[in-house]
């Protein structure tokens, strides 16, 4: 490849990531919001409704479909991740119900 073709390649790719920068960062909050959501109502609709995950995904509104949920039953907690913008969780208690954690 010639030196001109690199360059060329080179303020392509700078370009395509200072875009990419732009848009992610317009995400986001909107996926810290879809993440806390989807992570608070499967927190109760698991531990409080006692459903499966499966079932809880019903629960969600549309949009929170790249929202990727685990739980963990030793500690009572629903981790929710908007791949590469945002990871949110919530917490069960028997006297609080679930609770949104501080942001990782």
């Amino acid at each position: 490849m010639s030196k001109r073709k690199i360059g060329y390649l080179s303020v392509a790719i700078a370009i395509a990531a200072g875009g990419g920068l732009g848009v992610t960062q317009k995400l986001a909050p909107r996926a810290a919001v879809a993440a806390g959501f989807a992570a608070r109502v499967v927190c109760a609709c698991h531990f409080v409704g006692n459903r499966d995950l499966a079932s809880c995904r019903h629960d969600l509104e549309p949009g929170t479909e790249p929202v990727k949920l685990t739980i963990d039953e030793n500690l009572a907690l629903v981790t929710a991740r908007y791949p590469v913008l945002a990871t949110r969780s919530a917490t069960y208690s028997s006297t609080m119900g679930c609770v949104l954690n501080p942001v990782e």
